[in-house]
């Protein structure tokens, strides 16, 4: 078989790039860094003071990141002082399999609400989602498909997500609420959204609802992004930095003349919710916002990217800050200088590619 390195398609091939060398903060010294997140951590509560949430902000998605990346920290001693003041009403735990997935829901002393989701965090996780990427129904529906792994976690954290956000709303009506998650997280936090919205056993405040997604990997099918666009209203901003590769799992499938991603009813096509920022750099310092057709994956925007120019780093990494460590960094604890093989476990020593 010969790998069309130009092109999509539903199969996927496993390579093993070799991951050498050093990876330096962009900007200045680890004490820079952290001085940055914590100002970040500070500000967020002003940062969402009157803002439209159907309208992208940079500061709200930096706002969201902390806790994007705070969902990985394992350690809760260490998950409570990066996040002084800040209340966690239920901590989330799936175990599939030998990985366990984590998330946390919680407010800043009444101000603000926050629901955020871990990403893959191990190289076995990896193995089991990419073992599970079959469709499933969404909530019944069999015109809605979802993948299986993503719903299997959404599906289980659901009803204490439902009770935590429940009690936290009517305690705080006018808060704020970020929905949040990074790769696997996003994904997590985009099903999670999906049946908050279908069950409607929350009294989501739509008017302050945020929801910010980084590297996402498509959830479901053409139908069932259609029917999530058209529930949460234009609040989903799905962030990708440049050439990030997961953003394009699991492929698309494409027309055999055309280079667009094919929408076919009621089979399963994966497809993108709305609505992809789309950052066209690695310095990640100018946006697009992408409502170009096809409407989720919008040919000029992510998926203009060659399959060769995927890149792992840029997954790891959003607005200068390594994700998954991120509470490190607002400790001071994430060393200037480190090995890529060692910083982040959940895509190491893989990459991907569409074959045909």
């Amino acid at each position: 078989m010969l790998i069309n390195i130009f092109g999509r398609a539903s199969l996927w091939v496993f390579i093993l790039p070799l991951l050498k060398g050093e990876t330096k903060f962009t900007k200045g010294s680890t004490s820079y860094q952290q001085a940055e997140w914590q100002k970040y951590y500070n500000n967020v509560e002003a940062t969402l003071l009157q803002k439209d949430p159907k309208v992208y902000h940079e500061d709200v998605a930096k706002a969201a990141l902390i806790f994007s990346g705070i969902s990985y920290e394992k350690n809760i001693t260490n998950a409570n002082d990066c996040m002084p003041d800040f209340n966690v009403q239920t901590y989330l735990s799936t175990t599939l399999g030998s990985s366990t997935i984590h998330g946390f829901v919680g407010d800043y002393n009444g101000k603000y609400i926050v629901a955020a989701f871990e990403g893959t965090h191990s190289n076995w996780q990896i193995l089991n989602e990419w073992a599970n990427l079959g469709e499933v129904q969404f909530n019944g529906n069999e015109s809605i498909k979802v993948v299986q792994y993503w719903n299997m976690i959404a599906q289980d954290q659901i009803n204490n997500v439902t009770k935590a956000l429940g009690e936290l709303v009517a305690t705080y009506p006018t808060a704020p609420v970020i929905v949040t998650g990074h790769s696997l997280g996003g994904a997590t936090a985009t099903l999670v959204s999906a049946y908050l919205f279908a069950n409607e056993e929350v009294l989501l405040p739509m008017d302050r609802l945020f929801i910010y997604t980084f590297g996402q990997p498509r959830v479901g099918g053409s139908n069932f992004a259609s029917w999530y666009n058209d529930m949460c209203g234009g609040r989903h901003f799905r962030v990708i930095h440049y050439n990030d590769i997961v953003p394009h799992v699991p492929c698309c499938k494409e027309y055999l003349t055309s280079t667009q991603c094919r929408s076919s009813g009621d089979r399963f096509d994966p497809w993108h919710v709305m609505t992809e920022v789309y950052y066209n750099s690695t310095s990640m310092t100018t946006w697009r916002i992408c409502t170009g057709e096809p409407l989720g994956e919008d040919v000029t925007c992510s998926y203009s990217v060659p399959v060769y120019d995927y890149s792992i780093a840029n997954h790891l990494t959003y607005f200068d800050a390594r994700v998954g460590y991120m509470c490190k960094i607002i400790l001071g604890k994430y060393p200037l200088k480190s090995n890529n093989a060692e910083i982040y476990l959940s895509l190491s020593l893989k990459s991907l590619i569409c074959v045909y």
